[in-house]
């Protein structure tokens, strides 16, 4: 693989036919190996499950950059801001999915007669994660107490 400019990221991925198929090809395979780096130490990358979870980040980054080729400033290269665009993607994913994992089931009653989810009621949260649970918290119960309608 010869290392393309970002002209020619560009040219090929807005072309058609054979020239784009390549590029893709290329780019995924790019992708694919950058985003284990780019997700170490907030991911368990050596997982079973990251390997096909992988290639759906990849498949979905490359949908968005895609169809975001014209905000392309060439402030850096094109396959920095296509692995950031991955990493994203990624994350937000697995965002996502944590979430869904979680049952309304897992909603336990305070003593406070307040009820809340039991996986963010962890008696003793490791103090990186204290601040940012906090803040999740007020951001969702600001939301329903000044936004939701009855």
């Amino acid at each position: 693989m010869t290392e393309r400019s970002n002209k020619e990221w560009l040219e090929a991925l807005s072309s058609a036919g054979a020239a784009r198929d390549a590029a893709l090809a290329e780019l995924r395979v790019i992708l694919n190996r950058g985003l284990s780096r780019g997700l170490l130490g907030r991911v368990n990358t050596s997982a079973p499950e990251f390997e096909s979870l992988s290639e759906d980040f990849v498949q979905e980054a490359l949908l968005k950059i895609l169809d975001s080729l014209d905000t392309f400033s060439g402030r850096s290269k094109f396959t920095t801001w296509a692995h950031k665009i991955t990493v994203n993607v990624a994350l937000t994913e697995l965002r996502r999915k944590r979430w869904q994992d979680s049952s309304l089931e897992q909603i336990t009653e305070r003593e406070d007669g307040e009820y809340t989810p039991s996986f963010t009621a962890d008696p003793a949260p490791e103090p990186d994660n204290a601040a940012e649970r906090n803040d999740m918290l007020a951001r969702v119960n600001r939301i329903i107490e000044e936004e939701l309608t009855e």
